[in-house]
């Protein structure tokens, strides 16, 4: 009897141990909105200005890649900004180097 009883006890027991499968409504994920593109109101030559200003006031052979990343420009772009700072006396070649002349860099 006690053999029984013991083998009620188990049977019980390992009931419970088992989950029962219950459906139910998966959430589904929110959508992931796409972040905005990123949109500079200034003109190509203000972003140079702004980025050389920010590398130091000089444009160098080691800081050029940084500064046309910042400024958002390509190597044709730079070279018509250049000489077009150039012409309005906001730049200057120094050497190998290029320094603009803002309130910020004084010549």
């Amino acid at each position: 009897m006690k053999h029984y009883l013991a083998l009620a006890c188990v049977a019980a027991l390992s009931a419970c141990a088992v989950p029962i499968p219950v459906s139910a409504p998966v959430a589904e994920p929110a959508p992931i909105e796409e972040p905005a593109p990123v949109v500079n109101p200034q003109s190509a030559k203000e972003r140079f200005v702004a980025a050389v200003e920010a590398n130091g006031c000089l444009m160098t052979a080691g800081n050029v890649t940084t500064i046309m990343s910042q400024a958002t420009v390509g190597v044709g772009d730079l070279e018509t900004i250049i000489v077009a700072l150039q012409s309005e006396g906001r730049a200057t070649a120094d050497g190998a180097n290029i320094r603009v002349i803002t309130e910020t860099c004084p010549a």
